[in-house]
């Protein structure tokens, strides 16, 4: 019996550890740079904030990217939202309609 309580406790705490660890590691942050949203892994990437890079295929290369999204104005109360995720490329995400 004493046996099986000490495993459960292992297991227990070993889980406890393996979901710290994974919380850590997986960490994800938004960023805006410039007209871009970038949402990437914060404990995966070097790079400050601030000291991004502007343009978009400069961006791409980031390690730890998750995804870029931004707006381009198609009608004047409509947006075309994109999306570019590694290794899909960019994909048209949703179409925003602005009220006057």
């Amino acid at each position: 019996m004493k046996k099986v309580a000490v495993i459960s406790v292992i297991l227990v705490i070993s889980a406890i550890i393996g979901l710290v660890l994974v919380f850590y590691v997986f960490k994800q942050e938004t960023a805006s740079v410039g007209r871009y949203s970038v949402l990437y892994y914060k404990n995966m990437c070097d790079l400050e904030v601030e000291s991004f890079p502007q343009d978009l295929e400069s961006l791409k290369s980031l390690p730890g990217l998750i995804r870029i999204t931004w707006q381009e104005q198609i009608a004047s109360d409509m947006f075309q939202e994109y999306c570019f995720l590694p290794g899909k490329g960019v994909e048209k995400s949703r179409l925003i309609r602005k009220n006057q």
